[in-house]
């Protein structure tokens, strides 16, 4: 089990107006779809990565980001049993 982000810069969807998308369009910075489902297809074809994030550019780029910092120290130690409690589901996998 994997828990991967996938996050692209701004893609045409149905949440903004058509005019506003033109417009980053003009100026070429919207996100094409193809990229991003390039992102989901790496995280799929890897089968190992968990808790990393990728973001994609609106040229098409994809970077892989990483984790995020933790929120505080609350949040690292659930995270920290969340990695204990999926590190052997991973081991199993392989």
């Amino acid at each position: 089990m994997t828990l991967n982000a996938v996050c692209p810069h701004v893609a045409r969807t149905s949440i903004s107006t058509s005019g506003f998308y033109d417009s980053l369009e003009e100026k070429g910075l919207l996100t094409p779809m193809e990229g991003i489902v390039d992102a989901f297809m790496q995280f799929i074809n890897s089968g190992d990565q968990s808790g990393e994030c990728l973001e994609i550019g609106p040229v098409g780029g994809i970077e892989l980001r990483g984790a995020p910092a933790v929120l505080n120290k609350e949040s690292e130690i659930v995270n920290g049993l969340l990695y204990e409690r999926g590190h052997p589901l991973h081991e199993a996998r392989s």
